[in-house]
């Protein structure tokens, strides 16, 4: 009977095939940053220290990315030829940031958010343009807009780094590749989104790991208010699988919310603000394991698409084309806590980690993740 004979010759393959040589999983390493910004009385800094432009980023090592870690934060400022004065700055709070520091930044990140109340702010030189002109420049990824209306900018499927894991549960160190994954931004600081905007989060969370950063809030506040629960809570309901949440200058709370983990905010990380729990902010470290479905039988098929580098490009249409299923995954979290300690961001002191960990609630949160 030709069916048996398919089972044995099926049999026979499995049991010639090299496990190692089956890729089952894919890791992927995240680290998500506050609030940057280097303009204003950073830039006054920079330019009066020899490191110069380097300045903001010179004790970035002592955060000690990990091999193939993807580093994400909320560029705060528009990149502009153009600068505005730093009276200005101080007086209208309309900021400017120099294309200078890039370089130096793009030694540790990676992707940007530019959804938050200061991206628009030199649009009389077509700001935004400009800033993700410069971004392109120097090989960022970006997402996110001003402006929650632009529907099409909210959302973009981007690549970040990957490792394989074989059959044998061992992580293929020198296989390192690239993995899709959706990130939403939401300025929120001046209204907050209609449903028809969350709803956006929905599109990208069928076919992708999706994770939201909204900015909104009252700044400053050590704790959310309601309408951030209210608004961070309909975008899981959208779909969201973490929220990571920015704008008030201040470490805020956590929670679990239908099993999917709220930072509501991470606080500054490079700002020339110096007071109080402005000097303070959180770096979100995830760790996350693509586990696959019981139909995913190619995983390879993910790596095909996931050239996703560039903004507004087909990844989502090529993800609905080929009705690619989103994958189960797992993750762990743990964050570290940033002192910006005269305009030089690094890993806060044991005795103010462990204080600002248990103002937030960090240990019962993570005794309350869900199994």
């Amino acid at each position: 009977d030709s069916e048996v004979l398919f089972c044995e010759q099926d049999e026979e393959i499995y049991e010639e095939t090299d496990l190692s040589d089956i890729i089952l999983k894919h890791r992927i390493r995240l680290a998500f940053f506050g609030d940057i910004f280097w303009g204003r009385g950073v830039d006054v800094r920079a330019r009066s220290r020899p490191e110069g432009y380097e300045f903001p980023f010179v004790h970035l090592s002592k955060f000690q990315k990990k091999t193939a870690e993807t580093w994400i934060g909320n560029l705060e400022c528009p990149i502009t030829r153009t600068q505005e004065s730093y009276s200005q700055m101080k007086k209208l709070l309309k900021f400017s940031c120099k294309p200078d520091y890039l370089s130096f930044a793009r030694s540790y990140f990676d992707i940007f958010s530019l959804a938050n109340n200061h991206t628009n702010n030199m649009e009389e030189v077509h700001g935004f343009e400009q800033t993700k002109s410069f971004l392109d420049t120097y090989k960022f990824q970006y997402f996110g807009t001003f402006d929650n209306a632009r529907t099409t900018d909210i959302c973009e499927v981007v690549s970040v780094n990957a490792h394989a894991i074989d059959g044998l549960g061992e992580i293929k160190e020198m296989a390192l590749s690239s993995f899709p994954i959706a990130l939403c931004g939401y300025h929120n600081v001046l209204g907050l989104p209609l449903q028809n905007e969350i709803d956006i989060i929905s599109k990208y969370a069928s076919h992708f790991f999706t994770i939201v950063m909204p900015h909104q809030g009252e700044e400053y506040l050590p704790r959310q208010n309601r309408w951030q629960e209210k608004v961070y809570r309909l975008m899981v309901d959208a779909g969201a699988d973490v929220i990571v949440g920015g704008h008030t200058h201040s470490i805020q709370g956590v929670e679990w919310y239908k099993n999917k983990p709220i930072i509501y905010s991470l606080g500054n990380f490079i700002f020339d603000q110096q007071f109080g729990t402005t000097a303070y902010g959180i770096v979100y470290r995830m760790e996350i394991f693509v586990e696959g479905h019981d139909s995913w039988i190619h995983p390879d098929v993910w790596i095909d698409v996931a050239d996703c580098n560039t903004f507004q490009d087909t990844c989502l249409e090529n993800a609905v084309h080929l009705d690619l299923e989103k994958p189960r995954f797992s993750y762990s979290q743990d964050i570290v806590i940033s002192h910006n300690k005269k305009m030089q961001p690094q890993p806060a002191s044991a005795s103010v980690s462990k204080q600002k960990m248990k103002e937030m609630g960090w240990e019962t949160f993570i005794k309350n993740t869900p199994h």
